[in-house]
């Protein structure tokens, strides 16, 4: 037995896998992993990145200064024919471009022998076995970015008191409704949502306007290979319904203007490594479609045997391969949002893979008292640095699935809540780059200061990061903007002095007042108030408006209705 032959005897040996002949209900996946790109022999090259990346991509790398290098090339064609040419019985079930590996199928785990004797094979790694899994039927498609007007939110936004419904706590943690009062819904943007599943979307009256509006771009599942992912889990439903879900008066998400993309990558019944290298081929693809924000409320610390799980001192952000995946991300210019974990108040209590990864957002949970909630996975990292990096709300937040409005615990719904809010601040804030917005909403958070190994840095404002971000001071009392107004809605800038009900009311050039209203502020900091002028007899003119608080008048301004 050659010493490549014997490697791979061990591998198996160690891993409790039978060498031997198995039947047709089992399948095993081995990652096979390549030496190089094909060499001298690649079919690819960084001067024509549009034959393996999608125009949005190459444009959103340059944008943000990142070059297109080897790892952007897909896996060599030729090293993955050689591979399946050895076996009949071996299917592809996924590709890694970053990884540089081939994931192969099979029913005999002993046929896997014959890969290391190719020259160009580094490694073969089995990484599942289990049930039968791979249906292998057609290949990814995805719809072009849609032109979302925002009107619709925002006079429906502008006209109500309370727009978010009992959405309205988690919005308001992280100053959502300043973005959304500012008219930043998470149009323009892309969020690539990773999951087990997402039971009974196409049909959910809360996404309607998702559907209606282009807003789903397409679909793909990376555990059987097909396009059918609204199936086998309502997790990613609840997940989805923090970032897309339209219910105005029940529940907003934080970015139902967003174009999504839906992947399943998790196999639910099932804890093993082929998770981690979905959770990579997912990130990957996201990038060739230029997505702007990733949110995977998934995370791996433990699996099934007789794979081995992590220890603490994986985690250090670059040692399992879903955190080498989430690395790249973060490096190729995508938004990374990953939940913290659930484990705080159990044995293993640390953040998984890929949470442990530099320059991605952990995020963990607090209670809507803003207190940490103590299932959340702490921090820090095996190499010492703060995780979680921020919080949301993650303890009895309101969630969504076909049966209609419910509440749920876990990071799996802080991460998207974030993720949403985070996406609403880019298209906010187009013209920053991912180091720059990172900076500001970690600076925004109110522990940044003191972080500490439960909480990070602790819950964002977004306010007060658009603010940090652009370096302004917010003027004293409160201000119109635009002004003149524009499309019927009156936005109004207001520096909280605390979190209250506010009066909020109009006077003409002659001093009659023609509207009042009351509008809640959810806390301390720069807050957007908006106004749906549509609703009322406004004509051309001069206007005052003032917003008075519990302590006071906090301020007052002309505006001009054209």
């Amino acid at each position: 037995m050659n010493n490549a032959y014997w490697s791979l005897f061990l591998s198996l040996l160690f891993a409790g896998l039978p060498l031997m002949g198995n039947t047709q209900s089992t399948e095993f996946r081995f990652a096979v992993t390549f030496k190089d790109k094909g060499g001298t022999a690649s079919e690819y090259s960084s001067e024509a990145p549009l034959s393996y990346l999608s125009l949005r991509a190459v444009d959103r790398k340059f944008g943000q200064g990142i070059g297109i290098d080897s790892t952007d090339y897909p896996v060599h064609t030729a090293y993955r024919n050689q591979v399946l040419a050895l076996n009949l019985q071996f299917k592809e079930a996924g590709l890694s471009r970053w990884l540089n590996c081939q994931v192969i199928s099979c029913s005999d785990s002993s046929a896997a022998m014959a890969i290391l004797a190719l020259p160009f094979v580094e490694s073969v790694q089995c990484i599942y076995q289990g049930p039968l899994l791979l249906k292998k039927t057609g290949n990814p498609s995805f719809l072009p970015m849609p032109n979302v007007s925002t009107k619709m939110y925002d006079l429906s936004f502008a006209g109500s008191d309370n727009p978010y419904g009992q959405s309205s706590l988690q919005n308001q943690m992280l100053a959502t409704d300043f973005l959304h009062g500012s008219g930043f819904w998470g149009q323009g943007m892309l969020i690539a949502v990773m999951d087990g599943g997402f039971s009974g979307v196409a049909g959910m009256s809360s996404f309607a306007n998702a559907f209606a509006q282009g807003q789903m771009l397409g679909n793909w599942d990376f555990v059987e290979q097909d396009a059918e992912v609204y199936e086998d889990s309502q997790h990613g439903t609840f997940v989805l319904s923090c970032m897309a879900a339209w219910q105005p008066q029940q529940m907003v998400g934080t970015a139902p203007a967003a174009a999504y993309v839906l992947f399943k990558t998790e196999h639910v019944a099932t804890e093993t490594p082929m998770e981690e290298y979905h959770w990579v081929m997912g990130a990957e693809l996201a990038d060739s479609l230029g997505a702007n924000v990733l949110n995977a409320s998934l995370g791996y610390t433990e699996y099934d045997s007789p794979f081995a799980s992590h220890t603490f001192s994986t985690l250090n952000g670059n040692t399992a391969p879903g955190s080498q995946g989430a690395l790249l991300a973060s490096a190729k210019g995508i938004m990374v949002v990953n939940s913290a974990g659930n484990s705080g108040n159990k044995p293993w209590k640390y953040v998984g893979v890929p949470a442990d990864a530099d320059n991605i957002f952990a995020v963990g949970a607090v209670q809507s008292d803003r207190s940490y909630a103590a299932f959340s996975s702490q921090g820090p990292t095996a190499d010492g640095r703060v995780k979680p990096d921020v919080c949301a709300m993650g303890r009895n937040s309101t969630v969504m699935n076909a049966a209609g409005i419910t509440t749920a615990n876990g990071t799996s719904f802080s991460a998207p809540i974030f993720a949403g809010a985070l996406a609403s601040f880019c298209s906010m804030n187009p013209q920053n780059g991912p180091a720059e917005i990172r900076q500001a909403v970690l600076l925004s958070c109110h522990a940044f200061q003191q972080p500490d190994e439960k909480i990070g840095f602790g819950i964002p404002h977004f306010g007060r990061a658009a603010f940090l971000l652009n370096n302004k001071s917010l003027k004293t009392g409160i201000q119109v903007v635009p002004n003149p107004v524009q499309q019927g809605v009156l936005r109004l800038i207001v520096d909280a002095p605390q979190a209250d009900t506010v009066s909020v009311r109009i006077r003409n050039a002659s001093g009659m007042e023609v509207m009042r209203t009351q509008r809640g502020i959810g806390q301390k900091g720069p807050a957007a108030l908006s106004l749906n002028l549509m609703a009322a007899d406004f004509s051309a003119g001069v206007y005052w408006v003032q917003v008075e608080g519990s302590s006071g008048v906090w301020g007052e301004a002309k505006w001009v209705n054209p």
